[in-house]
């Protein structure tokens, strides 16, 4: 993986993708320790209506930003993004589409400040999306995580993201690397609790 970083390339070989799996398998969470969708903002309303936010520009289309933590313990959160932290569950997701989601891997980079953080960015996506098909996708650069998606339905999808996101949170570097995902909800708003405290996470 720290190889992999320092290349800055999306894209590798088969063998390069297998030995990168075989080692994450070193850094695996343990299933019980799910990880924690964490929407960081300074809007207090009830509903957060990602399209009314700024576009990414390597995604192309409005996400709900999120931080993805390892555990809710976890001390890689940015605050920077919002005073307020809410939390996205998976009856959320499941509210949300209750089919089959895909995680798609988008870029990675260094920080800007030269102080060991490594940023990761995905998009977690509903299937069936139209214009959003793994052809499409694949062209732009992304890379499909998740072979024949995640049934919401019918398999705990954030425990299955904790166990593909391992290898990312924790590999052979010593870099502090932070996890964003896009959750992308084709026009939905996120009906979101009144209050929720930031002192619910720690800070980094």
């Amino acid at each position: 993986m720290s190889a992999y970083k320092r290349g800055g390339d999306l894209y590798r070989t088969n063998a390069e993708k297998r030995a990168a799996k075989a080692a994450a398998n070193m850094y695996r969470v343990p299933s019980e320790q799910t990880m924690t969708l964490v929407h960081l903002t300074n809007y207090w309303g009830t509903d957060i209506d990602p399209d009314q936010g700024r576009v990414d520009r390597e995604v192309g289309c409005h996400c709900l930003w999120c931080q993805a933590l390892a555990t809710r313990n976890d001390n890689r959160i940015c605050f920077s993004f919002g005073s307020r932290a809410v939390e996205v569950s998976e009856t959320n997701l499941y509210g949300f589409d209750q089919g089959k989601w895909n995680l798609w891997k988008v870029s990675g980079r260094r920080g800007s400040k030269g102080d060991g953080h490594y940023f990761w960015k995905f998009v977690l996506m509903p299937q069936g999306i139209p214009g959003k098909g793994k052809a499409n996708l694949q062209a732009k650069g992304w890379e499909l995580l998740t072979d024949y998606g995640i049934d919401i339905s019918n398999t705990d999808l954030l425990n299955e993201l904790t166990q593909i996101l391992g290898e990312y949170w924790n590999d052979d570097s010593d870099d502090v690397n932070h996890v964003h995902i896009g959750v992308f909800l084709n026009g939905q708003v996120f009906d979101c609790p009144e209050k929720v405290h930031t002192h619910a996470f720690h800070h980094s």
